[in-house]
Formats: C-alpha cells, structure tokens, sequence
C-alpha cells in the first residue's frame, strides 16, 4: 500500500516551517507568493476535506486545469491525498478536448482558473463539482470556500491522514499532447509516481536547493522530477511565470538557483540568450532520438510514458556515452516491423487512456515485466523513430 503523499509527508515533518514553494508574487491561495511546507500540507489536508464533503472518494477522477502553481500543487496533491486520481490538462486544450478529457476518465470534479467551467457543466452529465480559482463564473465553487475547512487530519496540522492506495492502483492520468487529433492521455500507478520522485533525488544534475520550474506543471516530468523530487528532498520550488520563461537566463546567473529543467527547443532559446554563464546545474531532457549537437553534459534523456530512463555522460575516457539510470533494464524487442529499444523498470506507465490498442503498440509484457518502447528500429533501415506516439 503506498501514496505519494506520504513521501510527501516526510519531508514536511522535516522542513515544517522552512519555504517550499515561492513565486514571484501573489497567487490565488498564497497572498505572499511564498508557502512553507506545513501550509502545503495544511492546504492539501483542506482539499482532500473538500473532496469529501462533496462525496468524492477513492480512484474518482478529478479534473485539474490551472496555471497557478500553488494552486495545481495543493490540487493534485490533496486529490492524491483523499484517494482519488487527479487528470492533469495541457493549457492549449481548447473547451471541446477539455470535454472530452472529463467523458473519457469519467471526471467527478474540475478544477479551473482559465474558464468559466458553466458550458462544460451543463455539457458533462457526471460532472458533479466544479472549483474555480480566480475566475468569474456562473456555476462553482471558488477555491477559498472550497478550502474553508478544517481538513481530515486526526492528529493537528501536519498528521499524516493519506488514504492508502494498492501500489498498481491509479495515481494519475496526465494528458500530454494529441494523437489522430484527439487528446492523450497517460495513466500511472502510485508504484509508478513514487518511483520517479525517488529516482528525480538522485539525478546527476547537481544538489537541490531551489529548482527553477521554467517547464508548465501540467508535464508530468515537470511535475513528479522537478516539483515533487525538490519538496521531497527539502528544497524550494521556484516556478516561473510562462510569460517570464526567457528572463529565466538571468536567474539561472544570479547563483539563486541550484538548478532547473529544460527542454531541447527552451534549451536552445537559453543558449541565445547567454545560459553558458549559469551558475546552476541545467538538466536538459530530450527525447532517446534527439540529437546531441549543442546538448550539455548530464543531458537526461526520457520520455512521458517512460520517465527519465537514461543520461549522457561526456566525462569519460571513451568519449559521451548514454547510460541507463539505476533500476532501468534496457532490451531490443524484434516484432513484425522492425526492433523497438524498450525499458522497464518502476518508472514506467500503466498505458493510455481509453486506448488499449495503442497502448498494446508500445508496451509489452515480458515474464511479468512491463516493457516500453522509446526508439523504433525499422526493418532494413539504418534510422531510427521515437516509440512514444506523444
């Protein structure tokens, strides 16, 4: 029986009154822009209270689209902490594929600050709640009067009241991209998150004291091994406003910030902007089919459905090499098209959402092991694709 939350837990019994979270400025639960770890405790604790009041329990789908970082994090921290599976939504979604997010996971509630949720109340017969933060609407709960409980803690403030969970019961259900045109969503376990926050501790990229999250929350990567793996090794998370992403440079300068994640095409942007001179640890991840042109040492290599699974290592005597991360198993699996170079090990996926036979396409059960693909071989050709279809 496992819940993230109770990693979490640890760390606040630990860092209690030390910063956790910190903005730039005001949020739409954090006046001062700064949040210490019993207040996110407390916060999630008054969530999950809100969740029951409302008759929401284990494994029923809350639906979370918000660009406030406090806001997401005590979210889907507090639906983790009742039980129930938080469904993480890409900003760029428009009303129509947000709909078809809360039909296809069956979501009880939404939690929203970039819409008014009236049209998709009206419009999703199982939607039963609807939690606006910020936002002017006809229909929900505003997040203040939704928090304006006394949670479900037995044992004061910072009790450890997590609802247990069975390790392959569903933890979440982010939806990443698009496939065929429709959204896509990926589903983890509670094995599966607690894995990636603990192997997120322990990348090669340098010590934690305060992470840059220059990357959306919606990202599962973003979510689990930056903001998770930094709360859970004591430090600060330090997100950046989308609209400030490349006045991060100077940040990454001042020597305020130990270190941050970025992707190919924002590493890229960095570079032009003078990154070099960063006085952090910048971890670069890319996907196994990136190339490694202009790539820094330590890059990280992974994908959604498989998490982090490898890192490159420039240091060595051979010259770069690319190395899977402990408890990564690596193999060559032939089929009818070709080779597929899969990974297993605790960070992998459960599957797609709704999609069994495209989960069948990159997934595979070997003696009791799930296999994912990350890199497609075709037959009789030298080139190689991404397995993910995200």
């Amino acid at each position: 029986m496992t819940n993230l939350l109770t990693a979490v837990h640890s760390a606040v019994q630990e860092g209690r009154t030390a910063t956790a979270i910190a903005t730039d400025g005001p949020t739409k639960i954090a006046e001062d822009g700064a949040v210490t770890y019993a207040t996110l405790w407390t916060l999630t604790d008054r969530f999950a209270k809100g969740l029951r009041d409302r008759e929401i329990t284990e494994d029923d789908a809350v639906a979370v689209r918000l660009d406030d970082p406090v806001a997401f994090l005590v979210t889907v921290y507090g639906t983790l902490r009742n039980g129930s599976v938080p469904v993480t939504v890409p900003e760029d979604y428009d009303d129509r594929e947000v709909r078809n997010v809360l039909e296809e996971t069956a979501a009880n509630v939404l939690v929203v600050d970039d819409r008014d949720p009236t049209g998709l109340c009206t419009r999703v017969p199982g939607l039963r709640v609807a939690v606006t933060a910020g936002t002017d609407a006809m229909l929900g709960v505003d997040v203040g009067s939704f928090l304006d409980n006394d949670g479900i803690a037995r044992s004061g403030r910072t009790g450890i009241t997590v609802t247990p969970r069975r390790d392959d019961d569903r933890a979440l259900i982010a939806y990443v991209g698009r496939h065929g045109g429709e959204p896509l969503g990926i589903v983890y376990s509670h094995r599966c998150l607690t894995a990636r926050a603990k192997a997120g501790t322990e990348l090669p990229t340098g010590g934690f004291g305060t992470h840059l999250g220059t990357l959306p929350l919606d990202r599962p990567l973003e979510f689990v091994y930056g903001a998770t793996a930094t709360l859970l090794s004591g430090g600060i998370y330090r997100p950046l406003p989308p609209e400030q992403s490349l006045t991060g440079c100077k940040r990454l300068e001042s020597g305020t910030i130990d270190r941050t994640f970025l992707t190919t095409d924002v590493y890229d942007e960095f570079r032009r902007t003078g990154i070099e001179g960063a006085e952090c640890s910048v971890g670069v991840v890319a996907r196994p089919t990136a190339p490694t042109d202009g790539l820094p040492e330590d890059t990280l290599y992974g994908t959604p459905e498989a998490g982090i699974t490898h890192v490159r290592e420039t240091g060595v005597e051979d010259g770069p090499s690319v190395t899977p991360l402990p408890d990564i198993e690596t193999a060559r699996l032939e089929d009818g098209d070709g080779s597929v170079l899969a990974v297993a090990g605790p960070t992998v996926m459960n599957g797609y959402q709704g999609r069994p036979a495209l989960t069948d396409a990159i997934c595979r059960v070997v003696d009791g092991d799930r296999w994912v693909g990350i890199i497609r071989f075709p037959e009789e050709s030298g080139s190689a694709t991404s397995g993910s279809p995200s």
